[in-house]
Parts: structure tokens; C-alpha cells; sequence
């Protein structure tokens, strides 16, 4: 059984970070404790989205997090469970919820999960496609949630919650395309390879390759180059951006992609600014 790369967290530090933030509006002696039992709130949600009989508690713990005049305590949990690929995965939330409501909360946790699980399948199936023997291809997946400032609003679901039971996110068999569909993640795909075919056909085909096997148009900014086998010397090397399946010109800086001009091609896009 093979053992899925460790899920990121994410989303619960930024949450957090959020929350904490929303918190210096309080008096002085401001505390609160979260109570809402998220493991027997969500369990029908969970058995449907990672198998009844299929998920086990691993890990559960309160935690306090204190500062000079305020205090709050919450709760998180962590199950583990195995995907319809035979990998073992972990789904890991929190009650703290800050003013976001529950639905939208625990959405957030199971959409970042969903987006690692594509990352992994991504990642996967572009190695294989782009390996040869003799050669050495390595590539690299990060999945990111471009900043919308206000317009986001730490919503990933953007108001519409994906765990309703019968209906919601499944991520024992990842639909890879829901989850890029109508939320705000783009993959940063890095990519070194030693035979100059490869990486040819890669600058030709790589982003539709991805495209075709997550069956979406996606945002995607791609690194690549090509080394010496001998040497490890790097002979050529391309950027290349993408947004809803179009390719841009990127703007680049000391040789590589500005991220914060492509979060800002992401943000027009999506978020024109009405004209006064």
C-alpha cells in the first residue's frame, strides 16, 4: 500500500492567522471557547465522503492559544483513511471558526484536501508521461490559493459549502476537475529533465497534457529546464503561464515569473474592477 505525502495544513494556519487577526477588535478580557463537536456534526458527511466503515479517528486534541488579555480554546481532530487507489490519506479540521460559519469552515479544510489529492494524482501521471529510461525527469506540483483580498474573503467554497452528505466533495474518488472548477487554486508545476526531447515536447504539451487529464481548464505556472546529464549544468530553461486555458506572455523578473504579477492577471481575470 503506498502512503500519500503528508497533507498540508494549509488552510487551518490560514484560518487561523485570519481569526487571530479579527480577534484584536476585542476588549481587554475577551475569551471564548469553540464547542461545536465537528467529528459528530460532519460523521454523516464523512462516511459519505470517505466510505462508511472506511475512516478511522487518529488523532484529537483541545488546544489554547493565549495572548496578553484574551484566550481562545478549540478542538481538532485528524482521521485517516484510504483512497480508491489504495492510498492512505489523512483529512485533519478544526472548530475555530473565528465569524465564519461552520459549513463554510470545515469546506475549507475538505476542499484544501481535495486539492492535495489532485496535486499527488497530477503530479503522478505527469512524471510518468514525461519519463524515459536512461534519463532523469523530475517533476515538481505545488497547489496555491491565489489571494482575492476582500473578494475572497478566506471563502475557498465561495458561499457554497461542498459537504452535504449524498452530494458533496468526495475525496475517496477525488473528482480532480470539481475541484478546480469555481475555486481559486493554481498549480505551480516545476519541471528539470536531461533528455531534450522530452523537454521539448514538454514546452509543446505539458500544460495540455494536465489539462486533458484533470478535464478543466486551469490556471498553471510552469518552470522548465533542461540540464547536462553529465554535468548538471543547466543548457536552457522556459517559464510559461496559463489562465482558464489561455497562455499569456509572462512578465519576468531575474529570469523567472513575478507570482505577484501572475496572482494579479488571476485577480483581473476573475474579479474585473468596475468602472466608477
Amino acid at each position: 500500500m503506498r502512503t500519500a505525502k503528508k497533507p498540508g495544513r494549509m488552510i487551518i494556519c490560514t484560518i487561523i492567522a485570519a481569526t487571530l487577526l479579527l480577534s484584536f477588535g476585542c476588549l481587554t478580557g475577551c475569551n471564548k471557547t469553540y464547542r461545536t463537536d465537528y467529528l459528530k456534526k460532519y460523521s454523516k458527511y464523512l462516511d459519505y465522503s470517505l466510505g462508511k466503515g472506511n475512516w478511522t479517528l487518529l488523532e484529537s486534541q483541545q488546544e489554547e492559544i493565549e495572548f496578553a488579555d484574551f484566550a481562545y480554546k478549540y478542538s481538532w481532530w485528524k482521521v485517516e483513511y484510504v483512497d480508491s487507489q489504495g492510498i492512505r490519506r489523512t483529512l485533519a479540521f478544526d472548530n475555530y471558526t473565528g465569524s465564519t460559519p461552520d459549513d463554510v469552515h470545515f469546506s475549507n479544510a475538505v476542499i484544501w484536501a481535495a486539492a492535495e489529492i489532485s496535486r499527488d494524482r497530477i503530479e503522478t501521471e505527469m512524471t510518468a508521461r514525461y519519463s524515459k529510461g536512461g534519463t532523469k525527469t523530475e517533476l515538481d506540483v505545488t497547489v496555491a490559493s491565489y489571494p482575492l483580498l476582500t473578494e475572497q474573503n478566506s471563502d475557498l467554497s465561495n458561499g457554497k459549502p461542498v459537504i452535504t452528505a449524498g452530494s458533496g466533495l468526495k475525496l475517496f474518488d477525488c473528482d480532480t476537475a470539481r475541484v478546480f472548477e469555481g475555486h481559486r487554486f493554481y498549480l505551480e508545476v516545476v519541471g528539470t529533465f536531461e533528455d531534450e526531447e522530452l523537454y521539448s515536447r514538454a514546452l509543446a504539451s505539458l500544460y495540455s497534457d494536465i489539462q486533458r487529464f484533470v478535464k478543466a481548464d486551469l490556471d498553471v505556472l510552469i518552470y522548465l529546464s533542461l540540464r547536462d546529464k553529465n554535468t548538471g549544468m543547466e543548457k536552457a530553461s522556459r517559464q510559461l503561464a496559463y489562465v482558464g486555458g489561455k497562455e499569456f506572455t509572462p512578465e519576468l523578473r531575474d529570469g523567472q515569473i513575478s507570482k505577484s504579477w501572475y496572482e494579479g492577471l488571476l485577480r483581473e481575470t476573475y474579479f474585473p474592477k468596475k468602472d466608477k
